[in-house]
């Protein structure tokens, strides 16, 4: 499949904008304030530079909504929401080859509102749903009657819902993810040129996921902390929709440096929606922080204290491309103020895993004094991405969630080599047992 972002003869933005696409890039004409978050303030914003992160904000916001010329409006929404008047940046909707789609960006719970705004519009709408694992059930309807639809009876991370509007002009859909005592999380990050690297990957992944769910420990989603891209190209995100289409987990992202080049277009947040996002798996509320630029968006720092509260959750893990931590953070971030921020934040939430990419290597840091605290950071740059010479590393962190949070390194060898490269390190980050 040759995935376009967006058949746009039918897609509005949320301000009554329009889109339009110039030479394979998706612009955005008129961008939409989004209320309750700081806006963005910088004049490069009305002529949009997606090299700003501020800017990136108010796009990912506005790729979590859309209304279509056929007379609806799809609005991603916190899965505790009752009220269309929200939305939230949990997902991004599309259209390709004429369906309506809606790409959920985490694993864990979601929730999508629809809502028929014309009364000319049709009585139904078909919606596919994407990156959604086959164990969580899903509900339709109105929101006060929902009818369950349970959970997919194949295999595979789509799911086409149909909503009937004959008794009202609101649905909702929503999933919810059970719950094991132990599951597992991938992360790893860094692919740029290293595709067929990432394809390997998760064939490994899937042949665990197997394993995995047998043992009563399913492998729950893969998070990639950036760098998916070489050149920010559209044609390499066509390439990145059509080989996670192919992945057996649901697959998080947040941008890297190479994924941010391109001032007036950004076809990261076309194709797999924010970069700034959280969602909560059985427990554990994972926080992805857009860090593409070295630094955070200015609304999304003035919020840490909120996105990094963990209410319920037993676990907080906080993941960003740039390592935070000074001395680890490889070219740097251009905002070291804003590194010290998020260290202190999530030092004095105690949380319990900071998670980077960027520098091509495996490291780990368990000890990190900030503070007065002690903070734990992982760099997991093994996802494909040249590492320069010697042999490479490449792989995933395998995290195993019970009472505490268990890590441990899965190599898996470059194409055509006959083994893993590597002997396990006599201390720091274990291999995983087979």
């Amino acid at each position: 499949m040759n995935a376009s972002y967006a058949t746009l003869d039918n897609l509005k933005t949320p301000g009554g904008g329009s889109a339009v696409r110039y030479s394979g890039k998706l612009i955005v004409s008129t961008l939409l304030f989004v209320g309750g978050d700081a806006g963005c303030v910088m004049p490069e914003c009305s002529q949009p530079n997606y090299t700003e992160p501020e800017c990136r904000v108010r796009l990912e916001n506005e790729v979590a909504r859309a209304a279509l010329g056929s007379g609806f409006e799809v609005r991603f929404q916190h899965p505790q929401a009752n009220t269309t008047t929200s939305w939230d940046a949990r997902g991004v909707v599309q259209t390709r080859g004429g369906a309506i789609t809606a790409r959920i960006a985490g694993p864990g719970d979601f929730a999508i509102s629809v809502e028929r705004t014309r009364d000319n519009a049709p009585m139904q709408l078909t919606l596919l749903l994407t990156n959604i694992a086959p164990q969580v059930v899903v509900q339709a309807g109105p929101n006060e009657l929902l009818s369950d639809l349970g959970s997919s009876p194949t295999p595979g991370l789509s799911r086409t819902v149909t909503l009937d509007f004959t008794t009202g002009n609101t649905q909702w859909i929503r999933g919810q993810l059970p719950c094991p005592e132990r599951f597992r999380l991938a992360v790893t990050a860094d692919i740029q040129t290293g595709r067929a690297q990432l394809t390997s990957i998760l064939e490994a992944l899937s042949e665990e996921s197997l394993l995995a769910e047998a043992d009563g420990e399913p492998l729950l989603g893969l998070v990639i902390l950036g760098d998916l891209s070489e050149w920010t190209d559209p044609e390499e995100f066509d390439d990145l929709v059509d080989i996670f289409a192919q992945a057996s987990i649901p697959i998080a992202v947040t941008p890297g440096n190479h994924d941010v080049l391109d001032n007036s277009s950004s076809p990261f947040h076309q194709a797999f929606g924010p970069g700034n996002h959280e969602f909560s798996v059985c427990g554990a509320k994972v926080v992805l922080l857009d860090s593409g630029s070295g630094g955070l968006a200015r609304s999304v720092e003035g919020r840490l204290d909120s996105l990094l509260d963990r209410g319920d959750n037993r676990f907080l893990l906080v993941g960003t491309h740039y390592p935070p931590y000074p001395h680890f953070s490889g070219d740097g971030w251009t905002r070291e103020d804003q590194s010290q921020h998020l260290m202190a934040a999530f030092a004095t939430r105690q949380g319990d895993l900071l998670l980077a990419g960027h520098n091509h290597a495996l490291a780990d840091f368990p000890f990190l004094e900030v503070a007065g605290r002690t903070i734990h950071e992982i760099i997991v740059g093994t996802g494909g991405a040249d590492q320069g010479a010697g042999p490479p590393r490449f792989g995933y962190l395998r995290l195993t969630f019970d009472d505490t949070i268990n890590q441990c390194f899965v190599e898996v060898p470059p194409p055509g080599a006959a083994g893993p490269l590597h002997a396990p390190p006599s201390q720091g980050m274990p291999y995983c047992e087979p």
